[in-house]
């Protein structure tokens, strides 16, 4: 019996194992990463200021009923907000 308690101890600490080196690893590149590179946003240019981020403006809101329906003819593909205009790809 004191052999199967033995081996109940153990698994635990082989489980948590990989997850140990796996954050290591992830702090170690992040230390890494912040010592090379010096990290600054940049501003757009005048002619880019369109696609620049948007700021939030007000809290989520939960919108549980909407009505209508997308027109036939609307074009496909994906639509991305990246600024005051959206873009189509």
């Amino acid at each position: 019996m004191a052999v199967i308690d033995e081996i109940f101890v153990e698994i635990p600490i082989l489980i948590q194992l990989p997850k140990t080196i796996k954050e290591t690893s992830v702090r170690l590149s992040d230390a890494v990463a912040n010592l090379v590179f010096q990290f600054v946003d940049q501003s757009y240019i005048p002619a880019q200021s369109n696609f620049a981020l948007v700021e939030e403006i007000d809290e989520a809101i939960c919108v549980s009923n909407v009505g209508g329906s997308i027109p036939d003819d609307f074009p496909e593909g994906v639509y991305i907000r990246n600024g005051r205009h959206f873009f189509r790809c």
